[in-house]
Protein backbone atom coordinates (compact mmCIF):
# COMPACT_ATOMS: atom_id res chain seq x y z
CA UNK A 1 0.00 0.00 0.00
CA UNK A 2 2.49 2.17 0.98
CA UNK A 3 4.57 1.21 -2.14
CA UNK A 4 2.17 1.66 -4.96
CA UNK A 5 1.62 5.44 -2.79
CA UNK A 6 5.36 6.34 -3.48
CA UNK A 7 5.85 5.09 -6.64
CA UNK A 8 2.43 6.45 -8.14
CA UNK A 9 3.57 9.60 -6.15
CA UNK A 10 6.51 9.59 -8.19
CA UNK A 11 5.74 8.55 -11.57
CA UNK A 12 2.60 10.73 -11.44
CA UNK A 13 3.31 13.44 -9.57
CA UNK A 14 6.65 14.67 -9.54
CA UNK A 15 8.68 13.51 -12.50
CA UNK A 16 6.30 14.80 -14.74
CA UNK A 17 7.26 18.33 -13.31
CA UNK A 18 11.26 18.07 -13.06
CA UNK A 19 12.82 20.09 -16.21
CA UNK A 20 15.26 17.05 -16.56
CA UNK A 21 16.34 14.89 -19.42
CA UNK A 22 14.30 11.68 -19.36
CA UNK A 23 17.50 9.49 -18.86
CA UNK A 24 17.71 11.68 -15.45
CA UNK A 25 14.50 11.71 -14.71
CA UNK A 26 14.33 7.55 -14.36
CA UNK A 27 17.39 7.31 -12.73
CA UNK A 28 16.23 9.40 -10.14
CA UNK A 29 13.17 7.32 -9.74
CA UNK A 30 14.80 4.50 -9.31
CA UNK A 31 17.26 6.15 -6.98
CA UNK A 32 14.15 7.34 -4.71
CA UNK A 33 12.74 3.67 -4.91
CA UNK A 34 15.90 1.80 -4.30
CA UNK A 35 16.59 3.94 -1.22
CA UNK A 36 12.65 3.03 0.30
CA UNK A 37 13.02 -0.78 -0.49
CA UNK A 38 16.82 -1.10 0.21
CA UNK A 39 16.33 -3.57 3.76
CA UNK A 40 19.72 -2.32 5.34
CA UNK A 41 18.52 1.47 5.53
CA UNK A 42 17.02 1.22 9.00
CA UNK A 43 15.41 5.21 9.34
CA UNK A 44 13.55 5.37 12.23
CA UNK A 45 10.62 7.78 11.43
CA UNK A 46 11.67 10.16 13.42
CA UNK A 47 14.76 10.67 12.15
CA UNK A 48 13.21 11.14 8.80
CA UNK A 49 10.85 13.35 9.94
CA UNK A 50 13.07 15.96 11.73
CA UNK A 51 12.36 19.20 10.46
CA UNK A 52 9.52 18.32 7.88
CA UNK A 53 8.08 21.50 7.38
CA UNK A 54 11.08 23.12 5.64
CA UNK A 55 11.65 19.46 4.19
CA UNK A 56 8.42 20.04 2.87
CA UNK A 57 8.85 23.39 1.67
CA UNK A 58 11.90 22.90 -0.18
CA UNK A 59 11.62 19.08 -1.61
CA UNK A 60 8.00 19.00 -2.58
CA UNK A 61 5.99 22.24 -2.64
CA UNK A 62 7.91 23.22 -5.14
CA UNK A 63 6.79 19.95 -7.08
CA UNK A 64 3.30 20.70 -6.16
CA UNK A 65 3.31 23.91 -7.53
CA UNK A 66 4.54 23.03 -10.18
CA UNK A 67 2.48 20.21 -11.14
CA UNK A 68 -1.01 23.00 -10.63
CA UNK A 69 0.98 25.54 -12.96
CA UNK A 70 1.46 23.01 -15.51
CA UNK A 71 -1.76 20.65 -15.46
CA UNK A 72 -4.05 23.01 -13.44
CA UNK A 73 -5.01 20.94 -11.37
CA UNK A 74 -3.93 20.17 -7.45
CA UNK A 75 -1.72 16.69 -7.19
CA UNK A 76 -3.53 14.68 -5.20
CA UNK A 77 -0.98 12.55 -3.42
CA UNK A 78 1.39 15.34 -2.92
CA UNK A 79 -1.66 17.11 -1.34
CA UNK A 80 -2.35 14.23 0.69
CA UNK A 81 1.51 14.05 1.91
CA UNK A 82 0.82 17.50 3.51
CA UNK A 83 -2.47 16.65 5.22
CA UNK A 84 -0.67 13.77 6.77
CA UNK A 85 2.24 16.22 7.97
CA UNK A 86 -0.21 18.30 10.04
CA UNK A 87 -1.65 15.02 11.02
CA UNK A 88 1.97 13.65 11.91
CA UNK A 89 2.56 16.98 13.99
CA UNK A 90 -0.42 16.16 16.09
CA UNK A 91 2.72 13.97 17.87
CA UNK A 92 0.21 10.87 18.49
CA UNK A 93 -0.10 7.61 16.46
CA UNK A 94 -3.16 6.18 17.87
CA UNK A 95 -2.55 6.47 21.78
CA UNK A 96 1.37 6.27 20.88
CA UNK A 97 2.91 9.36 21.86
CA UNK A 98 5.40 10.70 19.04
CA UNK A 99 8.63 12.34 20.15
CA UNK A 100 8.75 15.59 17.70
CA UNK A 101 11.70 17.17 16.97
CA UNK A 102 11.73 20.93 14.87
CA UNK A 103 11.94 24.69 15.48
CA UNK A 104 10.50 25.37 18.93
CA UNK A 105 7.93 27.93 17.06
CA UNK A 106 6.56 25.11 14.99
CA UNK A 107 6.48 22.94 17.71
CA UNK A 108 4.31 25.14 19.62
CA UNK A 109 1.86 26.28 16.98
CA UNK A 110 1.32 22.70 16.36
CA UNK A 111 0.52 21.99 20.01
CA UNK A 112 -1.73 25.46 20.29
CA UNK A 113 -3.39 24.34 17.18
CA UNK A 114 -4.04 20.18 18.44
CA UNK A 115 -4.82 20.83 21.89
CA UNK A 116 -7.42 23.31 20.82
CA UNK A 117 -8.92 20.92 18.18
CA UNK A 118 -12.57 20.47 19.08
CA UNK A 119 -13.31 17.08 17.03
CA UNK A 120 -15.08 18.69 14.57
CA UNK A 121 -14.53 19.26 10.69
CA UNK A 122 -14.74 22.96 11.09
CA UNK A 123 -11.65 22.29 13.88
CA UNK A 124 -9.73 20.55 11.01
CA UNK A 125 -10.49 23.15 8.63
CA UNK A 126 -9.53 25.68 11.25
CA UNK A 127 -5.86 23.71 11.83
CA UNK A 128 -5.41 23.51 7.85
CA UNK A 129 -6.07 27.08 7.53
CA UNK A 130 -3.56 28.30 10.13
CA UNK A 131 -0.72 25.67 9.46
CA UNK A 132 -1.12 26.82 5.27
CA UNK A 133 -0.86 30.60 6.48
CA UNK A 134 2.33 29.74 8.68
CA UNK A 135 4.53 32.18 6.12
CA UNK A 136 7.81 32.03 8.37
CA UNK A 137 7.60 28.44 6.85
CA UNK A 138 6.16 28.52 3.34
CA UNK A 139 7.45 31.97 2.49
CA UNK A 140 3.61 32.37 1.48
CA UNK A 141 0.13 31.61 2.55
CA UNK A 142 -0.80 28.75 1.24
CA UNK A 143 -4.33 29.18 1.55
CA UNK A 144 -4.01 31.74 -1.58
CA UNK A 145 -3.61 28.87 -3.41
CA UNK A 146 -6.48 27.33 -5.84
CA UNK A 147 -8.54 24.55 -3.52
CA UNK A 148 -5.72 23.59 -1.93
CA UNK A 149 -7.09 25.00 1.83
CA UNK A 150 -9.72 22.48 1.09
CA UNK A 151 -8.43 19.21 -0.25
CA UNK A 152 -6.13 19.76 2.27
CA UNK A 153 -8.73 20.03 4.97
CA UNK A 154 -10.96 17.20 3.48
CA UNK A 155 -7.90 14.34 3.44
CA UNK A 156 -6.88 15.86 7.23
CA UNK A 157 -10.66 15.04 8.00
CA UNK A 158 -10.10 11.24 6.21
CA UNK A 159 -6.91 10.86 8.03
CA UNK A 160 -8.55 11.82 11.56
CA UNK A 161 -11.78 9.49 10.78
CA UNK A 162 -10.56 6.89 9.23
CA UNK A 163 -6.80 6.40 10.36
CA UNK A 164 -3.56 6.75 8.33
CA UNK A 165 -3.98 3.66 6.48
CA UNK A 166 -7.37 3.80 5.31
CA UNK A 167 -7.12 6.80 3.48
CA UNK A 168 -3.54 5.97 1.37
CA UNK A 169 -5.89 3.16 0.46
CA UNK A 170 -8.38 5.68 -0.72
CA UNK A 171 -6.08 8.13 -1.93
CA UNK A 172 -4.20 5.17 -4.29
CA UNK A 173 -7.40 4.37 -5.17
CA UNK A 174 -8.60 7.65 -6.47
CA UNK A 175 -8.10 8.56 -9.96
CA UNK A 176 -9.13 11.97 -10.51
CA UNK A 177 -7.14 15.03 -9.37
CA UNK A 178 -8.81 18.27 -7.97
CA UNK A 179 -9.08 20.23 -10.92
CA UNK A 180 -8.68 23.77 -11.07
CA UNK A 181 -10.64 26.65 -12.74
Amino acid sequence: MTKKFVEELIYEEIVPVIDMPEQELKLFAEAVLERFMNPFVNHYLSSIALNSMSKFKTRDLPSLLEYLDKKKELPKKLTFSLSALISYYKGKRGEEEIQLQDDQDILDLYKSLWQNYDGTDSGIKQIVTSVLAYEKVWGMDLNNVPLLTEAVTNYLIKIENDGMKEAIKEVTKMNATMEVG
